[in-house]
């Protein structure tokens, strides 16, 4: 990577809307943030898999505040969607960026953001800039160096804002995030995204985000169902936490409204007396109508 890119800040004007949004699919394969129920802190989650088919494990930490939730990871692709864009222009890209955060509140909805919800983004900085990640995936630079995931690190390097003192007051102007090189990284790696609806960024549940995202994974654009065990798709979902009995209702929540961003699924055998290690779940890429169902 050179000099002049690592430098380099993009900046970005507003944009009405969300577009091109995409994830990572190692990130949406495992517990990498936080997806208890608002306002819960969780400070640590480690999760080992052995499984015929992946060998992974994760090992995020937090401070006082807790490690990043699902609330937070939004920053981090709307980051990622301006960086996209950046590409695609054939601009040279950074991983450093600034932008306004009222066009980021303008995009998910959030026409008249108040303090509260500026002081919601603080705490969502504070806590992407203080979890520290240990994983098992690797992210590849350009020019062929690996950066190993065992070596602890957080989301975002730097954070700060961009104020214009003028006679009265301070104003802000910007907000300048840089993430961090191995995320970056992952970013830049070619076959290892996944787009994601706009709708995604509608979910009020944080469970709910996460279903959609272990959909998304391991089914995509699949017509085949995909089964999956339902203690295995609860330490995808977040590690364990958490009483089945509660992972189970929310599926069948989503199941009985009729799918989640096109997708439905389902428990296999319904009982609900069957031990978590029999019960599966089942996965499937329904057909999409013109419109998506809407978010609830």
């Amino acid at each position: 990577m050179s000099k002049s890119s690592e430098q380099r800040e993009l900046q970005f004007p507003f944009d009405d809307g969300l577009h091109n949004l995409r994830d990572d699919r190692d990130i949406m394969s495992m517990p990498y943030f936080a997806s208890g129920a608002k306002g819960k802190v969780v400070q640590h989650i480690r999760v080992e898999l052995e499984t015929p088919n992946d060998s992974a494990w994760v090992d995020i930490k937090g401070t006082q505040d807790g490690i990043a939730d699902l609330f937070d990871k939004r920053v981090l692709l709307w980051i990622r969607m301006m960086i996209d864009q950046s590409r695609r222009d054939g601009r040279e890209v950074s991983r450093t960026v600034v932008f306004a955060p009222y066009d980021y509140f303008h995009a998910l909805g959030n026409r008249r953001p108040s303090k509260k919800d500026y002081e919601a983004f603080d705490r969502s900085l504070d806590r992407l800039k203080g979890t520290y990640i240990k994983s098992s995936v690797d992210a590849v630079l350009p020019n062929g160096d690996v950066i190993r995931g065992n070596m602890r690190r957080g989301w975002i390097d730097e954070a700060d804002y961009i104020e214009h003192q003028g006679a009265t007051r301070t104003t802000r102007r910007g907000v300048r995030i840089r993430v961090s090189e191995w995320l970056f990284a992952l970013w830049m790696e070619d076959g290892k995204a996944l787009s994601v609806p706009r709708e995604y960024f509608q979910i009020k549940s944080p469970l709910k985000m996460r279903i959609y995202e272990l959909c998304r994974r391991f089914v995509g654009h699949q017509r085949i169902p995909v089964r999956m065990n339902l203690a295995l798709f609860h330490k995808r979902l977040n590690g364990g936490e958490g009483r089945p009995t509660d992972i189970k209702k929310k599926i069948r929540e989503i199941h009985e409204d009729g799918g989640l961003l096109g997708y439905d699924i389902v428990l296999e055998p319904h009982k609900k007396r069957t031990p978590p290690g029999r019960v599966m779940v089942r996965m499937t890429n329904i057909k999409l109508s013109p419109r998506l169902r809407p978010v609830k």
